[in-house]
């Protein structure tokens, strides 16, 4: 077919390209709105860094120096929460 009608052939090509030019923005568009707010997400959470504070809290919250009000609240109740 290539050979017998070359004009045939490249007017398919010529069309097929068209339509894959005019559908490709729509598709960036729809991608583009799916796939932006999860790579927020992703980067934010990549580059978020903890403080040295938030560190040591927690350090000595597991070590039992320090609780929180609600570790406080369970051990006057008398509550035992195993983690």
């Amino acid at each position: 077919m290539r050979t017998d009608h070359p004009l045939v052939t490249l007017g398919g090509i010529i069309a097929v390209a068209y339509f894959f030019i005019s559908v490709f923005a729509s598709v960036l568009v729809v991608v583009f709105a799916l796939l932006f707010p999860i790579f927020l997400v992703l980067v934010h959470a990549s580059l978020r860094l903890r403080g040295l504070a938030n560190r040591a809290a927690n350090v000595k919250e597991q070590l039992g120096i320090r609780t929180s009000v609600m570790g406080q609240l369970l051990d006057r109740t008398g509550l035992n929460v195993k983690m």
